[in-house]
């Protein structure tokens, strides 16, 4: 009869079943209770033990029986102020270390070291990383030869979303089909941009450099795609300087 109430109130389908029955037929021991329901004696036991847990069960005993009693309804009520206290409780305790949790966290992620991210997914937590780090990225790519999904994201969702967070990038290109209409959005999507020529710079992926740690990602169609973060800083400006060398000539 109010199952679906009582379901939405935090109770367990069985839980939930089992207190409806007592609120319709009243005080009952466990084989009426059974007789009524598809759970076995043993489920039906644990329902109303859980039940009496949360104080919307009481027993007593009649005629060398244990009857199972259902408790006002405002218990239930009780019940779920009391677990909203509990989550308030545990929200305050959290708050309270998530600081230190989000240090130790980051201390970890900047460790020095090799992460490997393989398929489009792992492409794209590759790209992610370049915002989390907040630094300017300096990039050699081409723009074509690119898997079409990934091409679609990195177009509509990722650079708005780093251009948004001001994060500027700096681009040595290779000259392909698409390259027009990506210097044509330079200043809308805060870059820069220079090309070469890809016959003499053959650019089948993309670097990144972006504060102590270099990016690889290779993204062409029909290969494994596959993503790698170089996370130490002798590499990094190693690789960054390499890349003011040609960004200068």
């Amino acid at each position: 009869m109010y199952k679906k109430v009582l379901e939405d109130s935090g109770l367990k389908s069985g839980e939930a079943e089992i207190y409806d029955l007592l609120l319709q037929y009243g005080d009952s021991p466990a084989s009426d209770i059974t007789s009524k329901t598809k759970f076995k004696r043993g489920m039906v036991y644990k329902f109303l033990d859980d039940l009496e847990k949360r104080g919307l069960v009481s027993t007593y005993r009649k005629n060398k029986k244990t009857y199972f009693k259902p408790e006002h309804p405002y218990k239930l009520l009780e019940s779920i102020e009391k677990t909203i206290q509990e989550s308030k409780t545990q929200e305050t305790m959290l708050q309270s270390t998530l600081s230190q949790i989000v240090n130790t966290f980051n201390t970890l992620q900047n460790k020095p070291g090799v992460r490997v991210y393989e398929g489009i997914d792992g492409i794209k937590e590759v790209y992610m990383d370049t915002l989390r780090e907040s630094k300017e990225i300096w990039a050699i790519l081409q723009t074509s030869d690119v898997d079409p999904k990934l091409y679609k994201w990195l177009t509509e969702e990722y650079t708005p979303m780093r251009a948004k967070s001001g994060i500027k990038a700096k681009v040595i290109a290779a000259q392909d089909s698409k390259l027009k209409k990506y210097i044509e959005k330079n200043k809308e999507e805060n870059r820069e941009t220079k090309t070469v020529q890809t016959g003499k710079f053959p650019i089948a992926i993309e670097m990144n450099i972006y504060g102590n740690k270099v990016a690889f990602m290779n993204f062409k169609k029909g290969e494994s795609n596959i993503g790698i973060i170089i996370n130490n800083k002798l590499i990094a400006d190693t690789m960054r300087a390499l890349f003011s060398l040609a960004w200068e000539e």
